[in-house]
């Protein structure tokens, strides 16, 4: 109660600029989503939210919302979409294994 009676009296301009300061932090802040379904790699799973902001495209678990891995557009080599796909091709810096093909396919079309 003691936090919302200090909030009565914050002007809505405030308000909102305390608003957007938090949110402004979260890794998904300013994301376009999707809702895909992806079969290339077995570590995550069939059904899968893909946010695609600033950071690059994280991918999200669609029951918990956990992120579970974002790529910087600085290791995606190549991408390509169509009419209910995205396709990108992930570089990998550490390794010496070639670099893999992570298809997407959005429900919309």
């Amino acid at each position: 109660m003691h936090v919302h009676a200090q909030s009565q009296n914050v002007l809505a301009e405030d308000a909102k600029i305390k608003f957007l300061k938090i949110v402004y932090q979260w890794s998904t802040f300013g994301s376009a989503f999707f809702e895909v379904k992806q079969t290339s790699d077995p570590a995550f799973p069939e059904q899968l939210l893909i946010a695609i902001n600033k950071n690059g495209v994280n991918l999200i678990h669609p029951k918990s919302k956990d992120l579970l891995i974002t790529y910087p557009f600085t290791s995606i080599s190549n991408w390509s979409s169509g009419n209910n796909y995205f396709n990108m091709v992930k570089f990998l810096f550490s390794t010496k294994k070639k670099n893999y093909k992570i298809i997407f396919f959005l429900d919309c079309g």
